[in-house]
């Protein structure tokens, strides 16, 4: 999938608005890769008898109990908020306006809070910058909230943090990673498909493509 994401195209005129392909295979890595933390999270948090019940409910908070783990859970918070839109489906009202060279721009998003999971304005308000006259994204990592805008640069961004946040996790002995993950993949500008190639190069094949 990563291979599919690297070798989406874009519109010139639009240098900086994914196309429906990309997006499609953007949120999908996206949901991916937070569930693979939140599965990591989930077994550690089965085999601790110290903290308090109330922190085990959400993987954020449970992230931000976690000795030396608090700074990175802040981090880990804005891509666990784009999960919820994609996984609870979030929907946004945005409008449509074009200028006097045809083109198209979009503004005044916002969410419908009536719809399932946190869709709540004051969640969003905490990790998100609204403009009006641009489409919000989180105030920390600068991530796109809305699904169907979701594009590469997002991909990297929660890649990079879920490395991060493993890693992190190791190195307190919370978890073992050490052995190294391989999967097939197709480099970019290689025409052959490597089938042992190292899972953690792929964030920088994605940062290859990625302005």
């Amino acid at each position: 999938m990563v291979s599919k994401l690297t070798r989406c195209v874009r519109n010139d005129s639009h240098p900086d608005t994914p196309l429906s392909s990309e997006v499609d295979y953007s949120t999908t890595l996206i949901l991916l890769l937070v569930l693979l933390t939140e599965s990591h999270l989930a077994r550690i948090r089965f085999f601790d008898k110290t903290t308090d019940p109330k922190k085990k409910k959400m993987a954020p908070t449970y992230l931000a109990s976690l000795k030396g783990c608090k700074r990175l859970a802040r981090r880990f918070s804005e891509v666990y908020l784009l999960r919820n839109a994609i996984a609870h489906n979030h929907v946004f009202e945005y409008e449509q306006v074009w200028d006097l060279n045809g083109n198209c721009k979009y503004r005044k998003f916002n969410i419908d809070p009536a719809w399932q999971g946190e869709s709540n304005p004051a969640v969003y308000s905490k990790y998100v910058k609204n403009r009006k006259y641009a489409e919000p994204k989180t105030s920390l990592l600068g991530l796109r909230v809305v699904p169907g805008r979701m594009g590469r640069e997002d991909v990297l961004a929660v890649f990079e943090v879920v490395q991060q946040v493993l890693q992190q996790l190791h190195n307190k002995k919370y978890l073992d990673v050490s052995i190294e993950w391989y999967v097939p993949y197709q480099p970019v500008g290689q025409d052959r498909k490597q089938l042992s190639y190292p899972f953690w190069n792929l964030v920088n094949e994605i940062r290859k493509v990625t302005k």
